[in-house]
């Protein structure tokens, strides 16, 4: 049960042949597609196979095709069907074949009539084919034993494929691979847009979630992510839902409630200086209520687990007393932001961003609501000067700085307090610590950009969904 098993679904073989028609003041492009081979191939562990054997892709209209007209074309479908009496996970690869010449980032493509992408934006994987191009994921998954899942798929050219040589005339061909193996484990990576889970077999399962770093640029680093960790049952078939957070190298937010910097450019004695005003960290959150973590204020019984993302840093040109480190990510108490430790240049009362709490937004610098955090959701900066707070189940406040201040957003807190949560702990840097069941809270030092069971997270956010029994 160790080794790997191979699915290789011939029958969604493509071939796109793509041909130049010149009309009086017009120029389109005409496609065909052709259908090979047998519809159902199985190996020892897992069964694959076409719904319809005659249901290929038509495209009747001259291409490339407009991305809504794209999403009304009749799709492949086929079934993938677990006969192991173990957990498989499983990844579904479009794999480009050799003779293919038309480039993937002029296909488009649709995986169970969710949002369409275009296929260079898939991210690559290993052929299966010696001689293939390359490999993209369409989608990831899990199957419990006897379970199964139905899959659509819809290939079209790009509405902005370019009338020029290196598009007409082409080819592409491409076969669906489907690669499984025995797990426990379902990984989450940061994508930007939210991740279902399909839970496989009823039991205990233990969940895992790491927020996303806040902005970094350069020697200034964002806050680190939180680590929330915990075990929940749950019942065969039940859709849960995953929004991982994202970092940032730019005042723009990281996704899932990372709060936005500044994105103004300074001209100092007519010398312009890179200088970075960093949005905040994105929070990572499971819950059987699908949105983003800031759309589900009226929804907190569903949200199961958060993790809260680092504030973004403040990078001022080469001036090493206005570069400040973001806040980290906290537990019950989201991580306060981070001054200028030159005096000379923070006088007056300047306080750094406040974290979020259990059951209210962080607020700003300078203490307005207008620069504050609000339920999953870090505060903005200021438009001139500010720093982006961390996102979480309270997000921080942004910052708003003036004149010879320099203050980083801070974090974002974490949550573990549903009732069906059990043995659940949060994990953060340097921060204030909870006894208590519903907020337990261990502040550690290690913080590592490979997600690292009760370490505080670099990058990108994380989740992790485990079978216990």
């Amino acid at each position: 049960m160790n080794k790997k098993y191979i699915i290789v679904l011939s029958v969604l073989g493509v071939l796109f042949g793509v041909s130049l028609l010149v009309g009086i003041s017009y120029a389109y492009y005409m496609v065909s597609v052709s259908q090979t081979n047998k519809n159902v191939v199985k190996s020892s562990c897992l069964n694959l196979s076409i719904s319809n054997e005659e249901n290929v892709i038509k495209l009747e209209k001259q291409i490339p095709i407009m991305n809504e007209e794209g999403k009304k074309l009749t799709p492949y479908t086929f079934t993938i069907n677990n006969t192991c009496n173990s957990m498989m996970g499983y990844s579904l690869n479009l794999e480009e074949l050799e003779g293919s010449t038309l480039a993937s980032k002029y296909i488009m493509n649709m995986v169970n009539d969710k949002s369409y992408v275009n296929m260079a934006s898939l991210s690559s994987t290993d052929n299966y084919y010696s001689n293939s191009v390359e490999s993209r994921v369409l989608a990831t998954g899990s199957l419990g034993p006897n379970a199964s899942i139905n899959y659509s798929l819809r290939l079209w050219m790009d509405e902005d494929t370019p009338l020029t040589s290196e598009a007409m005339n082409k080819s592409f061909k491409s076969k669906v691979v489907v690669v499984a193996t025995p797990t426990k484990s379902v990984d989450f990576d940061y994508t930007g847009t939210e991740q279902e889970f399909t839970v496989p077999q009823t039991g205990t399962y233990k969940v895992e979630t790491w927020g996303a770093q806040g902005g970094s640029y350069n020697d200034i680093k964002g806050g680190y992510g939180g680590y929330s960790v915990g075990l929940i049952r749950f019942n065969a078939e039940l859709v849960i839902y995953l929004n991982v957070g994202g970092t940032t190298d730019n005042w723009v937010g990281g996704y899932n409630g990372g709060g936005t910097g500044s994105s103004a450019i300074q001209n100092n004695d007519n010398v312009v200086m890179v200088n970075k005003y960093l949005g905040g960290g994105g929070a990572t959150h499971i819950s059987d209520k699908n949105g983003l973590l800031s759309t589900l204020e009226k929804y907190k019984n569903n949200i199961l687990i958060v993790s809260g993302g680092g504030g973004g840093g403040y990078y001022y040109g080469d001036r090493q007393y206005f570069k400040v480190n973001g806040g980290h990510a906290g537990g019950y108490l989201g991580g306060n932001g981070n001054v200028s430790t030159n005096a000379s240049l923070t006088p007056g009362n300047d306080i750094s961003a406040i974290g979020g709490s259990q059951i209210s937004g962080g607020y700003g610098n300078n203490n307005t609501e207008k620069y504050s955090g609000t339920f999953g959701q870090g505060g903005s900066g200021n438009s001139y000067l500010g720093t982006g707070g961390g996102g979480g189940y309270y997000g921080v406040g942004g910052t708003y700085n003036v004149g010879y201040s320099a203050e980083s957003g801070g974090g974002g807190s974490g949550y573990i307090g549903n009732s069906l949560l059990t043995n659940k702990t949060m994990y953060c840097y340097n921060c204030e610590e909870s006894t208590e069941e519903s907020t337990k809270t261990i502040s550690t030092t290690c913080a590592e950009e490979t997600p690292t069971s009760n370490c505080a997270k670099k990058g990108n956010g994380y989740a992790r969904i485990t079978y216990i029994g």
